[in-house]
């Protein structure tokens, strides 16, 4: 009879090395200033599930999942989970607690101001997880119809959580859209010189320009506001008047060339 083989289960016998430990450290210290996420606990009981707390405080669990959806309403959070329960994670038929966790810090990751950014924060923990199992659909496909047919669906489920970030941008900035001009003047000798550094113009959803702009003060004037709808700057010089015409190396080699003999 063998003996069993000690040295495959024991831990491993080193301590950490001194950048280890450091990058450790660091990241215990960044962990401490993250926001603490809501832990559920799921339970199913048929077709019933019910999310629970992994503590004795109840109530504080429901205040902390009301404000993870920024709202009130009971309903609308009952809703929400029902939401993301419904997506599962991983293949299963039945979601866990894990996926449910998951989602949650998702949504809590978007910090919703109110009731339709917690709406388009859900749609966005979905289509991730969407996303998700169809690429490991794709991969785990015994054909090459099967990896391209999941593939593509993955593409197009990346892409739509993509615009659904875009739209979450836009619902926070009221459609506006942040447009910086830059304005170079060229002077004699080549030099290049910023008239007007930066012109931020808010553009709504029509296309309208509504906002302000801004315009810089260069070395060699300031920065007029000129005919153009959009508002962009055009130069003008700082000194006034005609300025003498420099002399080439040619005419001067010309100033000094002999008169010739008749």
């Amino acid at each position: 009879m063998t003996k069993p083989n000690k040295k495959a289960v024991t831990k491993a016998d080193r301590e950490p090395y001194p950048v280890e430990r450091r990058h450790m450290d660091e990241a215990k210290h960044r962990i401490g200033q993250r926001p603490r996420r809501v832990e559920p606990v799921l339970s199913i009981s048929g077709e019933v599930g019910t999310i629970d707390a992994p503590h004795s405080d109840k109530a504080g669990q429901a205040c902390a999942l009301m404000d993870t959806f920024a709202t009130t309403s009971d309903a609308f959070v009952n809703r929400q989970l029902c939401n993301l329960a419904s997506m599962g994670g991983g293949g299963a038929a039945q979601p866990t607690s894990n996926d449910i966790g998951a989602a949650l810090a998702i949504v809590g990751a978007v910090e919703p101001q109110n009731e339709l950014e917690a709406a388009l924060a859900v749609q966005i923990a979905m289509t991730h997880q969407l996303a998700a199992s169809l690429t490991m659909r794709a991969q785990q496909s015994p054909t090459v119809k099967g990896m391209t047919d999941y593939g593509n669906l993955a593409t197009k489920a990346a892409r739509t959580f993509t615009a659904q970030l875009d739209a979450l941008t836009r619902l926070r900035s009221g459609g506006k859209q942040v447009v910086e001009h830059r304005h170079y003047n060229i002077d004699n000798r080549g030099g290049q010189t910023v008239v007007a550094e930066h012109m931020t113009t808010g553009v709504s959803g029509n296309g309208r320009i509504a906002g302000t702009q801004s315009h810089g003060q260069g070395a060699f004037g300031s920065a007029l506001p000129s005919p153009d709808a959009t508002g962009n700057a055009v130069s003008v010089p700082g000194s006034e008047g005609a300025e003498p015409m420099q002399i080439t190396r040619r005419e001067r080699r010309g100033t000094n060339r002999k008169p010739e003999r008749a």
